[in-house]
C-alpha cells in the first residue's frame, strides 16, 4: 500500500493496513512537501528492496512506519512469539484538524 498526500492506494483492506496508511496521510499533513524526501523515498526503498527481511527485523522497525503507527494511534504489543495490533483514539481525533 502507498500514501500520497490525502491519497490511498491499498494493496489490503485490513483495519491495521489502513490506519497505518492513515499515519502516513498524517505525516504528509505534517511535513508537507519534505514528506517526499523524509518518509516517502526511504519508506519506497524500505519496502521496495526488502530490506527489512535481509536485515531479519519487522518492517514496522524502521523510523518511517513506526511514525506511521504512531500518527495514525495503531500500536503493536509483543506476546510471546507473536505481534498483535490495537487501534487507540483519543476522543475527538479528527484528522481535519491536523495542520
Amino acid at each position: 500500500s502507498i500514501s500520497l498526500g490525502n491519497f490511498i492506494f491499498l494493496g489490503s483492506k485490513s483495519d491495521t493496513t489502513v490506519a497505518h496508511e492513515l499515519g502516513h496521510v498524517v505525516d504528509s499533513h505534517r511535513l508537507g512537501w519534505l514528506y517526499l524526501f523524509v518518509i516517502g523515498i526511504p519508506s519506497i526503498v524500505w519496502a521496495g528492496f526488502n530490506i527489512y527481511k535481509k536485515l531479519g527485523v519487522s518492517y514496522y522497525s524502521l523510523y518511517t512506519e513506526r511514525l506511521a503507527n504512531k500518527h495514525s494511534h495503531l500500536h503493536d504489543v509483543k506476546y510471546g512469539n507473536y505481534n498483535y495490533w490495537y487501534l487507540e483514539f483519543d476522543e475527538g481525533y479528527n484528522l481535519d484538524s491536523i495542520s
